[in-house]
């Protein structure tokens, strides 16, 4: 199980996805496994031990094609996966080779385990560390963002603000500075906007001493839209009044 265990972790520290081809790989490391820990005769036992041996090939070249990728990249993991990695593969081969030969082993192949268990847990330290430094870096970065975007809306606001500002000054120039004097009526004007300006309106036109065309008006809505339809209305009213005397 350990070459099936060395291919995941391979594969998980480079984050690359396990596909078909490894899938079915691991599967029959696995169902070998199984076997073998049943009882089996011995000649079964080192026939599915070729079939392993054979297998081990297939996992060593997907592996050391994952790692020569990512040393590419210039990744510092994968360097310590790397040294790691042939220290084990030499340990296998010189196992692997003695075991044909002469039918001994002499276990070289654990301290090359040892090693990349060594290395692995060096490069995912600092994978870790890697990690904590970009999310520092990202937490910063969106801090930045959200103090640009937050200055950026107030200086909105206050341009919203003027403009608003101005907006209500120039709406107070449009309504009547005077009230019209007409014998015996007194007529006096008061504007109060829900808003700083509003759809609401007054104005009159005086045609003579004793006659004045007068208009209130309400614009649907608030804010500036309303005013500026209300604006338009009393350019027309003051249009029309050089034309008509009245209402109808």
């Amino acid at each position: 199980m350990l070459p099936a265990g060395i291919m995941l972790f391979n594969y998980s520290i480079f984050r690359i996805p396990v596909r078909t081809k490894e899938t079915i790989l691991l599967f029959l490391l696995c169902l070998i496994a199984i076997i073998q820990v049943t009882n089996s005769e011995m000649e079964n036992r080192i026939t599915l031990l070729r079939i392993w041996k054979f297998l081990l090939l297939f996992v060593l070249f997907l592996v050391s094609k994952t790692v020569i990728q990512k040393v590419k990249e210039i990744q510092v993991e994968a360097y310590l996966v790397c040294v790691g990695f042939l220290v084990l593969c030499a340990g296998a081969f010189i196992d692997i080779g003695i075991d044909l030969t002469t039918g001994k082993n002499i276990y070289l192949s654990q301290y090359g385990f040892l090693s990349l268990m060594i290395l692995s847990a060096v490069s995912i330290s600092h994978r870790n560390s890697k990690n904590e430094k970009e999310l520092s870096l990202l937490t910063k970065n969106l801090e930045d963002r959200v103090k640009e975007g937050t200055t950026e809306l107030e200086q909105k606001n206050l341009d919203l603000k003027t403009d608003l500002i101005f907006a209500s000054q120039l709406q107070g120039h449009l309504l009547p500075k005077f009230s019209p004097k007409i014998s015996g009526f007194q007529i006096q004007a008061i504007y109060l906007p829900m808003k700083q300006v509003g759809g609401d309106m007054d104005d009159w036109v005086e045609l003579d001493s004793s006659k004045i065309l007068l208009i209130l008006a309400d614009v649907a809505g608030h804010g500036v839209p309303a005013a500026f339809v209300s604006s338009m209305v009393k350019f027309q009213f003051r249009e029309s009044a050089k034309i008509h005397s009245s209402p109808d």
